[in-house]
C-alpha cells in the first residue's frame, strides 16, 4: 500500500450496494478496494442500499473505503448529488466521478451534481448496454436514453469495459470516447484457495451447480430445458440464487412441472455457504443470454471448476486448453455440452477445472487491477502517460 503520489479524487456512485444487486455488489466494492490500496485516502463510494436489515451485513463487503450510503427511496438521488459534492469538494486538486450503471439512480445522481462539470467523468455500463439488457424494459430505456442518459455517455470523459467484447458493444452504438478495458477481479478466500477435486466416494452423485441470481437474462429455464433432454444418471443439477422480483417461484414451478426429480434449488447463499457450495461441486454452469463479464463464471474457475456457459458471455477462454464449455445460448448446444461434460472422468473435469484456477491466478487479481485502473485516472487528469489498457479509436 502506497501513499497520494497523485493529486486526484475518485468518487464511486453506485445504485449496487446490496448482494442483491447482483454482479455490481462484487465488482464495484473489489475495484473501489483495489484503487484505494494503491491511492490511500483517494477514493469514496456514494451509493443506495435496498433494506436496512440487509445492509448491517452487506456494508461488510464495502470496508476498506468509506461509504455515504442511503436507503432507496424518495430522495435518494438528492442525497447522493449532495454526497457527491462534499467529496468533490475535500481539496484534491483533480476529481474523478466513476458512475456504476445506467439508467437509475446513480446516473441520475451524477446528472443532478452541480460540482460535476468540474471534474472528469468516467462511465462503468456493467453490461447495461448490451444488446439483451437494451431490449429489457425497452421503453424506459429509451426515455432514459432521450433524457439524459445519452448524452451523458457520450459526454463521458471515458467509458471503462470488463471485457474486449463490451468496448465493441460501446463502438457499435456509436461512442467514440476513450474506453479502457480492463476486466473485473477475482477473490477467493483463503481458507478455499485450494480446493481439491470434490469429493468421488462410490454412491456420491455427481454435481452440477448455478450460483448467480434468479433472473430472466440468466437462462435458467433454458438449462432446464437442456438438462431434460440429458437428465445425466448419477449426476445432480442444484440451482442456487437468490430473486427480488419472483423469478424463483417461476423456476420452482418449472421443475415441478417437468418432473425433475435430479434438480434442487439451494436457495440463496453467501460467505461460507457459497464457497462450500463450489467446493463440494464437479461442474459449473451459467447458461446467460447476456453477460459485459460474468463474475460468478470467475469464481467458479478460481475455485477450480470447469464451467459450461454461453457465447453470449466473454469466456471463449474456457475454449483454450480444454478449461470448458463455450456454446450459443441455445437448449440444443447446452444440452450437447451438458453431454459432453458428465461422460467426463472425475479426473478429467478436474484437469479442466485446474486449467481454469490457473488462468485466473494469472489474470483476475485485484491488485493488479486496482492499479491499472489508478494508472487510467493519473492519465485522465494529466499527471501520468496513456496506459496500455486504454483504447483511443
Amino acid at each position: 500500500m502506497i501513499g497520494n503520489p497523485r493529486p486526484w479524487r475518485a468518487v464511486f456512485v453506485t445504485t449496487g450496494l446490496s448482494r442483491h444487486d447482483g454482479g455490481p455488489f462484487l465488482s464495484v466494492s473489489g475495484l473501489a478496494r483495489a484503487v484505494a490500496a494503491h491511492r490511500q485516502g483517494c477514493v469514496a463510494v456514494v451509493g443506495v442500499y435496498r433494506s436496512e436489515v440487509e445492509w448491517a451485513t452487506d456494508r461488510m463487503q464495502w470496508e476498506g473505503v468509506p461509504v455515504d450510503a442511503a436507503l432507496r427511496r424518495l430522495g435518494a438521488v438528492d442525497y447522493m448529488a449532495d454526497a457527491i459534492d462534499r467529496h468533490l469538494s475535500a481539496g484534491c486538486p483533480s476529481t474523478v466521478i466513476h458512475g456504476q450503471g445506467l439508467w437509475r439512480s446513480a446516473s441520475l445522481a451524477v446528472e443532478y451534481s452541480p460540482r460535476r462539470r468540474g471534474s472528469r467523468r468516467v462511465i462503468s455500463p456493467r453490461g447495461m448496454l448490451e444488446p439483451w439488457a437494451l431490449q429489457h424494459h425497452a421503453t424506459r430505456k429509451r426515455i432514459a436514453m432521450a433524457l439524459w442518459q445519452w448524452r451523458q455517455l457520450a459526454d463521458a470523459d471515458m467509458l471503462h469495459a470488463t471485457s474486449f467484447a463490451e468496448y465493441t458493444t460501446f463502438r457499435g452504438l456509436g461512442l467514440r470516447n476513450p474506453v479502457c478495458v480492463i476486466p473485473n477481479g477475482v477473490e477467493i478466500p483463503a481458507a478455499w484457495a485450494d480446493r481439491g477435486a470434490a469429493d468421488a466416494a462410490p454412491g456420491r452423485p455427481r454435481r452440477c451447480v448455478y450460483l448467480s441470481r434468479l433472473h430472466s437474462k440468466k437462462g435458467v429455464p433454458m438449462l432446464l430445458d437442456a438438462w431434460a433432454r440429458v437428465r445425466p444418471p448419477g449426476w445432480t443439477l442444484e440451482i442456487a440464487g437468490g430473486s427480488s422480483d419472483g423469478h424463483d417461484r417461476e423456476i420452482a414451478r418449472r421443475i415441478a412441472a417437468m418432473g425433475l426429480a435430479d434438480v434442487r434449488l439451494a436457495g440463496e447463499l453467501t460467505g461460507e455457504e457459497k464457497w462450500r457450495f463450489l467446493a463440494t461441486a464437479d461442474l459449473f454452469v451459467l447458461p446467460s443470454h447476456s453477460e459485459n463479464f460474468g463474475i460468478a463464471i470467475a469464481e467458479a474457475m478460481g475455485m477450480g471448476l470447469p464451467v459450461i456457459t454461453t457465447t453470449a458471455t466473454p469466456w471463449g477462454v474456457l475454449q483454450q486448453e480444454r478449461r470448458g464449455w463455450w456454446v450459443e445460448p441455445a437448449a440444443d448446444a447446452l444440452a450437447a455440452a451438458i453431454r459432453e461434460a458428465t461422460s467426463e472422468s472425475i479426473a478429467q473435469l478436474a484437469a479442466r477445472g485446474q486449467r481454469a484456477r490457473d488462468h485466473v491466478a494469472r489474470s483476475y487479481r485485484w491488485d493488479a487491477i486496482g492499479e491499472r485502473m489508478a494508472a487510467c485516472y493519473d492519465w485522465l487528469v494529466g499527471y501520468g502517460p496513456l496506459p496500455a489498457d486504454v483504447v483511443l479509436d
